[in-house]
């Protein structure tokens, strides 16, 4: 029940040990070695994931944050509105020259 190992299995896990050491700085093991055309793609799959996830979650956290910090869950709600509507600064630029040129009463 507590007797040793045998000395031989301790040697040939010893060996194991040594060749997947060897294998390591040669870079032969499979599981290690990533081909470059899966890795582009894998990146592309997230990018598009987290584009589409990310606007939910910032008006999610938006509205849990409202209850205790209304201005900051306010922003966090109309950030994440703009960023589903693919509202870019540009586009609030020239709104805000419009409504600019709307009130200032200008015939031109």
């Amino acid at each position: 029940m507590f007797s040793k190992q045998p000395k031989e299995s301790n040697k040939s896990e010893n060996r194991e040990l040594q060749d997947l050491l060897k294998n390591k700085e040669t870079g032969l093991i499979e599981n290690e070695i990533i081909e470059p055309e899966t890795k582009p793609e894998l990146v592309n799959l997230v990018e598009k994931i987290s584009g589409i996830v990310s606007p939910y979650f910032i008006v999610l956290v938006g509205l849990i944050l409202s209850d205790d910090n209304f201005l900051f869950g306010t922003i966090l709600i109309i950030v994440g509105i703009f960023s589903l509507l693919k509202v870019t600064s540009q586009d609030l630029s020239k709104l805000l020259n419009w409504l600019k040129n709307f009130f200032s009463g200008s015939d031109t």
